[in-house]
């Protein structure tokens, strides 16, 4: 028996991927982490479109602390152009932005190059999470985002080093 709707398996796989996709965007590739001696990081956090630098700082410590726990060395911003092929340096970020009505969030690690070569920002690692939150609350999920990534980050790193 055929069924009477033959476009709902797709539809259906295309639902599923979108629920279950929450690092989507992900490119985890260890490898890539492997010439790098330092990294540099900076992040960015946007809660209704709205920029806050107070929550921002302190996403950067808190990536900056888990990073030095990890013994993973952090060099002082401002990240410096070409990345590795003059520094041997990794530049990290952190984005945290939630959507106009605050409701979904992207939480997005990244480690780039700003330029190599004759490419511009390079991403070299990166992984995501998102899904919804209690509008206001995008500090705390910032947070705990975070610290998700950075643990995936960590263990490519080490496993690379």
């Amino acid at each position: 028996m055929t069924s009477p709707l033959p476009f709902a398996r797709p539809i259906l796989a295309l639902l599923t991927l979108g629920v279950l996709s929450g690092s989507a965007l992900a490119d985890r590739t260890p490898a890539n982490l492997k010439a790098f001696k330092t990294v540099c990081i900076n992040a960015g956090f946007h809660e209704q479109d709205k920029e806050n630098d107070a929550i921002r700082t302190r996403l950067i410590q808190r990536l900056g602390d888990a990073l030095d726990a990890a013994k993973i060395t952090v060099a002082d911003s401002p990240c410096q152009p070409k990345g590795r092929s003059s520094t041997g340096q990794l530049n990290v970020y952190f984005d945290f932005t939630t959507t106009t009505d605050g409701k979904t969030f992207d939480g997005t690690l990244e480690g780039w190059l700003v330029k190599d070569g004759p490419y511009d920002s390079v991403t070299l690692w990166r992984d995501n999470i998102f899904g919804s939150l209690d509008v206001g609350g995008g500090a705390l999920e910032a947070a705990d985002v975070l610290d998700e990534l950075v643990d995936g980050f960590v263990k490519d790193w080490q496993g690379a080093h």
